[in-house]
């Protein structure tokens, strides 16, 4: 369309930063003449996010990244960052999205779905979005509108006079199936509408330009606080699994993170690049067809395909710091007894529970560096197999302890050699546990889901 008509004033405006990064993989001659596109102003850079992610189900570690990622993509490929964050077609908007959005350059938010409405019960179209710290990003909530014909500005003319506002802005692109379409033969209507006497002046625009032509008239703008609604609500429970996947590697993820700067301020080498793809690659699975299981099969077997391919690169990067650290520690206070590092990857001071796989004959005695026992109990693992479960003491935010285990066999008060490895866990699900064959210091992490092991 912009090669068809060079003379005339049409932007395209497109979101996604990762559209854009497939594009510069995959075709580079076609990606540098977007570059060139949008070094004019032809094609505008919008959404400032990794993909038009849904806002209510991923956490807001996961909502930062999809702005950090998307707005670092724009500024180091185009020299430029987005302004407006689109996202027409998302079900729900989170009430924190303003201080998100406007601590990542990001002043304007267009979508469609849960428009708000007035004390009369009229839709607003154009307000001020208000987070609960106080942060105010201007928000347009449009209709899906196709060909801006005549009768499509008609209609905004109608919004006009009612609004009492100085401008009316209408998003146009779209068929029969809500994909962002535009046509070649619709560039004209505009001009040929601005013509007609009856109707007001209208032209072609940008995100960037109505963004900045709603700053103008700020003060008669109506202030929304609070979350815009939801609908859909079946987007919530629709293929559960993957909304698991989704909550196990966005906390995997930050613990990662936090391990692997650990070992990092010890000397370690930081795996950069492996951490910002597994989010890159979490964040497209945040895509709101996505993540709300709304997609075909297919695609949803797709998306577990890339939870695992970011689940691995977390548990290299735990499994390696973590091996990094402990191999640092003085883990032989209590000789004889296998030692067992525990971990707590939060920023406040908690306890946990730590359960120990153990066989039918033996009995297992925890004991702290000083040599006190800590109470432990028989249990039997999800398997039915026999363990202990004991609960740490308070752990400092980002701290560990090392716990050790005496191993003795039930009907002999005589210690079992040192040397079987073990490790555990526990979660909202369940607890899991695993013992190893060859002699190792052990690693818990305790973290917001419970427990989790990681073998040193």
């Amino acid at each position: 369309m912009i090669e068809a008509w060079p003379d005339s004033d049409f932007v395209f405006s497109r979101s996604t930063a990762w559209s854009f990064w497939i594009m510069d993989q995959r075709y580079p001659e076609l990606f540098e003449k977007i570059r060139r596109y949008v070094a004019e102003g032809r094609i505008e850079l919008c959404g400032g996010e990794w993909v038009e992610p849904d806002h209510l189900m991923p956490d807001g570690e996961a909502l930062v990244r999809q702005c950090a990622y998307g707005q670092w993509y724009y500024q180091e490929r185009f020299g430029k960052i987005a302004s407006v964050c689109w996202v027409p077609d998302i079900f729900g908007h989170a009430g924190t999205m303003p201080q998100i959005l406007k601590k990542s350059g990001l002043d304007g938010y267009y979508f469609h779905r849960c428009r708000p409405k007035d004390e009369r019960g009229r839709t607003l179209h154009q307000f001020l979005w208000e987070g609960p710290d106080g942060s105010r990003v201007f928000a347009l909530s449009g209709e899906w509108v196709y060909r801006p014909d005549k009768q499509v500005i008609a209609r905004a003319q109608t919004e006009l006079e009612e609004s009492g506002l100085p401008a009316v802005h209408v998003v146009t692109g779209g068929r029969s199936d809500r994909r962002i379409t535009m046509l070649p033969e619709w560039v004209p209507d505009p001009g040929q509408a601005d013509a007609d006497p009856q109707l007001p002046a209208c032209r072609w625009s940008s995100a960037d330009d109505v963004l900045r032509d709603m700053e103008s008239y700020a003060e008669r703008l109506p202030v929304v606080r609070g979350e815009c609604g939801f609908e859909s609500t079946g987007t919530y429970t629709a293929n559960g699994h993957v909304k698991r996947a989704n909550r196990r590697v966005e906390t995997l993820l930050m613990d990662a993170e936090k391990i692997a700067s650990w070992a990092w301020m010890d000397g370690w080498r930081y795996p950069s690049e492996q951490l910002a793809q597994a989010w890159r690659d979490l964040c497209v699975n945040q895509f709101h067809d996505l993540i709300c299981g709304c997609s075909h099969q297919d695609a949803m077997l797709e998306a577990m395909d890339l939870f695992s391919e970011s689940e691995r690169r977390a548990r290299w990067t735990i499994e390696r710091a973590t091996d990094f650290l402990v191999r640092r520690m003085k883990t032989d206070g209590v000789p004889g007894a296998d030692p067992l590092v525990v971990f707590n990857t939060l920023s406040w001071p908690r306890r946990g529970e730590v359960v120990v796989r153990r066989d039918d004959a033996e009995r297992i005695e925890v004991v702290r560096r000083d040599g006190a026992v800590v109470p432990s109990q028989s249990v039997r693992d999800p398997d039915g197999r026999p363990a202990a479960l004991f609960v740490t003491d308070d752990l400092s935010g980002i701290a560990s302890e090392v716990y050790y285990i005496w191993r003795t066999n039930a009907s002999s008060p005589s210690s079992t050699p040192p040397g079987r490895s073990y490790a555990c866990l526990t979660s909202a699900s369940g607890q899991r546990c695993w013992s190893r064959a060859k002699r190792e210091t052990c690693c818990v992490f305790i973290t917001t889901r419970g427990t989790r092991r990681k073998p040193g």
